[in-house]
């Protein structure tokens, strides 16, 4: 995507901000931000749905799981999970999920970072409930997980009159994030 943006948005200056996703939306509600990728958008922003991003179960790779093709979330009610603080939307995910198949999840630990999360998951202290990773841990299997578990994503704005440069960033972004997150989704997981 790197490549077809320089060349589309020509001398358009980004200012990168992560954070939580609580923290994006307030930005873009005082304009601090003007455009905020959101999971998942706020409902008092306007908001265009970019796509949707599967969630799939992390085990260790010695886990008794770990060969399965795809797992039923009940099979894991006497499991450790380690997770998002509750502020975060997918631990509202989690716990809902295992709600919704007659458990609460065991979670000792907690953390707000994937990237530990997968670790902690390699070192065997528990599964976890994440997106595909960025890139592959070899430590760690992912397993996509019955029925439909994914979370929306959106492209936020404030409820000012954007710049030109900015109309144009966020056209961009409409256009090309969905064709890149359909490409994410095709590519085969541990499981699969």
């Amino acid at each position: 995507m790197g490549a077809t943006s320089r060349h589309h948005l020509g001398r358009i200056r980004l200012h990168l901000v992560q954070a939580h996703g609580e923290a994006l939306a307030q930005m873009v509600r005082d304009g601090r931000l003007d455009l905020a990728v959101m999971i998942p958008p706020p409902d008092d922003l306007p908001s265009t749905a970019l796509g949707r991003q599967r969630i799939l179960l992390h085990v260790a790779r010695s886990h008794r799981l770990a060969q399965r093709k795809r797992v039923d979330l009940a099979e894991l009610a006497g499991e450790s999970f380690i997770s998002c603080p509750p502020t975060y939307h997918l631990r509202t995910l989690t716990d809902s999920w295992c709600a919704a198949e007659g458990f609460v999840p065991r979670i000792p630990f907690e953390t707000t970072e994937f990237d530990t999360i997968r670790s902690f998951v390699a070192y065997g202290l528990g599964v976890a409930l994440l997106p595909a990773a960025e890139t592959a841990q070899p430590d760690v299997v992912a397993i996509p997980l019955s029925g439909r578990r994914d979370r929306a994503i959106g492209l936020s704005a404030g409820n000012h009159r954007p710049t030109p440069a900015v109309a144009r960033l966020r056209a961009h972004l409409e256009a090309r994030v969905p064709t890149v997150l359909a490409e994410l989704a095709e590519q085969p997981v541990s499981g699969e």
